[in-house]
């Protein structure tokens, strides 16, 4: 199975994301001589403000019940399930955003506690720039 590894950028010049996939990537890097180069390019307007890294979202390799695809930084609307079930839900739907966990390697949803790909009925409903009010 060939995974797409896919990124996006918020442009807070235009109000949009900027998507791209590796090869994108790879060839704007080369073009401007250096990876360094390229992220101290105004390309990426949006940075992390202790880093100064560009603020990459990566696509998850999920889609939503709607098979929109997902990335870090969307909000997502879900139910809790009963633990061992598909069938019984806990609670109401819950909205949280879209994250990446690096002590545990894996996409989760509002906290390390609610791993992504285990959920079938989310869906996004906006996203940390566009709608923060939503969380």
């Amino acid at each position: 199975m060939k995974r797409e590894i896919k990124f996006r950028a918020w442009d807070n010049d235009n109000e949009s994301f900027s998507y791209f996939d590796f090869a994108d990537l790879r060839k704007l890097c080369e073009e401007l001589d250096s990876f360094e180069s390229y992220f101290s390019s105004n390309y990426f307007n949006e940075v992390d403000e202790e880093t100064g890294n560009p603020l990459l979202m990566q696509f998850t390799c999920l889609t939503d019940k709607n098979g929109k695809e997902i990335y870090e930084g969307d909000v997502v609307k879900w139910s809790v399930w009963k633990l061992g079930s598909h069938c019984e839900k806990l609670s109401t739907k819950k909205i949280n955003a879209v994250g990446w966990s690096d002590k545990k390697s894996k996409f989760f949803i509002g906290s390390e506690l609610w791993d992504l790909g285990t959920y079938c009925d989310i869906e996004i409903i906006g996203n940390i720039y566009e709608t923060p009010e939503l969380l």
